[in-house]
C-alpha cells in the first residue's frame, strides 16, 4: 500500500481517533472488571506512579536526549516540510498551553521549530519513564501475585471497583498517547502531520480531549 493510498483512508476516517480512544477506553475498564479491585488497583497505582514520577525527572532525562541527536532530526523534518510555508503550529498544540506559543507567527521558522521541537522531547521523555516505570510494576507483579491461589473475593464489588480502576487506568493511557501523537508524527511520518490534525479537528472525541491534556498541562512547568 502506497502512502498515498495511506493518506487518502486517513482523510477520509474522520473518526479513526474517537474510534481508536473508545476501544482502549473500553477494553482497560472490562480487563479491570475481569481482573478485581486489588489487582486493578496495583495496576492503576503502578500507572500513577509513573505518571508522577515522570513529572518529577523528565527534565533529566530530556537532558540526555537532547545529548542525542534525536531533536537534531526533528528539527531537520519540520525544517523540510514547513519551510517556505505560511505555517501556524498554534493548532498542534494543545489549547491548555497555546499561551506560551502565541508568537508562533511571528517568530520565523527556525524559532517556531526549536520551540515546537522542546516541547516534543520532553512529551517523549516523560513518555519513556512512564513506560519504564510500568514494566517495571508489571515484572514485579507476577513474582508477587505468581504463588497467589485465590481470587475474586470480594465477588461483584471486587468487579465492579475493579471496572472503575480499569477505566482510570484507560484515561491516563489515552492522554499518554494523545500527548505522543504529534512528536512520534514528526519523527517517523512528518508528511502526515496536517492529515492528523484533520483527524483531531474533526473527531468528536479526540480533538477535545487532547485540547484539555491533563498531562500535558503538568508538564508545561518542565517546558523550557
Amino acid at each position: 500500500m502506497s502512502i498515498d493510498n495511506i493518506s487518502h483512508m486517513i482523510d477520509n476516517l474522520y473518526m479513526v481517533l474517537d474510534i481508536i480512544i473508545v476501544v482502549i477506553f473500553l477494553i482497560c475498564a472490562l480487563r479491570g472488571k475481569s481482573q478485581g479491585f486489588l489487582d486493578s488497583l496495583v495496576r492503576l497505582a503502578a500507572i500513577s506512579g509513573g505518571v508522577i514520577i515522570g513529572i518529577l525527572n523528565t527534565d533529566r532525562l530530556r537532558s540526555l536526549l537532547f545529548a542525542l541527536p534525536i531533536d537534531d532530526i526533528m528539527k531537520l523534518k519540520l525544517t523540510k516540510k514547513f519551510n517556505g510555508q505560511d505555517i501556524d503550529l498554534l493548532k498542534f498544540i494543545p489549547k491548555v498551553l497555546r499561551t506560551k506559543f502565541e508568537d508562533f507567527g511571528i517568530d520565523g521558522i527556525t524559532t517556531t521549530v526549536n520551540r515546537f521541537t522542546n516541547l516534543s522531547i520532553t512529551i517523549i521523555s516523560f513518555s519513556i519513564i512512564v513506560g519504564l516505570v510500568w514494566f517495571i510494576s508489571v515484572l514485579l507483579r507476577r513474582r508477587i501475585l505468581s504463588g497467589r491461589k485465590h481470587k475474586n473475593l470480594l465477588g461483584t464489588v471486587d468487579s465492579s471497583v475493579g471496572l472503575l480502576f480499569g477505566a482510570i487506568k484507560g484515561a491516563i493511557l489515552i492522554f499518554l498517547l494523545l500527548a505522543l501523537m504529534f512528536p512520534l508524527a514528526t519523527l517517523f511520518t512528518p508528511e502526515q502531520i496536517h492529515a492528523l490534525n484533520e483527524q483531531l479537528n474533526n473527531s468528536y472525541i479526540a480533538g477535545y480531549l487532547y485540547d484539555v491534556n491533563p498531562l500535558i498541562y503538568f508538564m508545561h512547568k518542565l517546558y523550557i
